[in-house]
């Protein structure tokens, strides 16, 4: 299974439709990102070309999904 059939997966099982879905790609490929949106991807992210920019990317995703945002109940 590529990640469009897992994420196709995940939105069509019944209990995670709610579920987030980050994709973490390195593809830019605007056909790529119209695709998981339209898949039902709640975020589209592009993996950094170095261990800096992975680091950078980690902590932006933890303050993100883990600190600010809020789920439903």
């Amino acid at each position: 299974m590529d990640g469009f059939e897992v994420l196709s997966a995940i939105r069509q099982r019944m209990g995670l439709t709610q579920l987030p879905v980050v994709v973490l790609t390195h593809s830019d490929n605007p056909a790529d990102v119209k695709r998981a949106y339209e898949l039902g991807a709640t975020s589209y992210f592009r993996k950094p070309d170095s261990l800096e920019g992975l680091d950078e990317m980690i902590h932006v995703l933890h303050a993100y999904w883990l600190k600010f945002n809020h789920f439903p109940e």
